[in-house]
């Protein structure tokens, strides 16, 4: 855990298990030199990999028909799982549908029913046959249509398989500058430019600054 899932407040970078998964990712790059130094954008990482220039690529799920196509006619690839060292983990997350509040009842009926059908079984499959990513409802894996991608196509289900291995996304008071705390002490480490172990004391104490307020709120005497 390197949040606290029952408070917004709390996160656990500056901690051993934080620690190791930095001061492994950073070994990757920096020890045994499996890429490039720095932060490579995720249009070149493609180009590489189509190119040859790159072996292995980490990438969404949702990049894995257009690794398909981009590969057709000039190599086999393979799909695995995020690489590890202690244990097996991934992050899962993506869009959501919400219908939000106020709603008159005209709309609410007209969200609910764009959503069913959005979410329905056979939609699902449709999507994640043309994007790659999988299918949030396993009964999607039934329907004849996805029997016979996923035999043509075994690469496809590597994602739900490693379902069982997933956790959740970061959930804290103001998510995106608290995760972006960790984020760029994790490029530091990746272009050499700080070592992991002041890596994660710099993204607690830049985390810990964005959540006082949120803190600072919660603990105020009832009534103050």
């Amino acid at each position: 855990q390197f949040y606290n899932p029952a408070y917004g407040g709390e996160v656990y970078y500056d901690t051993p298990s934080t620690l190791g998964a930095v001061q492994f990712w950073g070994d990757l790059a920096n020890r045994y030199k499996v890429m490039p130094p720095g932060v490579t954008e995720q249009g070149q990482v493609a180009a590489d990999f189509y190119a040859g220039r790159a072996s292995m690529i980490v990438m969404s799920t949702g990049a894995l028909s257009a690794v398909r196509n981009g590969t057709s006619g000039k190599f086999a690839y393979g799909v695995g799982f995020i690489p590890r060292n202690v244990m097996n983990s991934v992050p899962i997350g993506g869009a959501s549908l919400i219908a939000f509040k106020g709603l008159t009842p005209a709309q609410r009926k007209a969200a609910w029913k764009f959503m069913s059908w959005m979410s329905a079984p056979e939609q699902l499959g449709a999507w994640s046959r043309f994007t790659g990513y999988f299918a949030p409802r396993i009964s999607t894996y039934d329907l004849p249509a996805m029997k016979q991608f996923v035999q043509q196509h075994p690469d496809a289900l590597k994602a739900v398989e490693q379902l069982k291995y997933a956790g959740p996304w970061l959930a804290t008071y103001n998510t995106v500058a608290v995760r972006k705390a960790l984020d760029d002490e994790m490029q530091a480490v990746l272009s050499g430019k700080k070592d992991a172990a002041q890596a994660v004391k710099d993204a607690q104490k830049n985390a810990n600054d964005i959540l006082r307020p949120f803190n600072e709120r919660i603990v105020k005497p009832i009534g103050s």
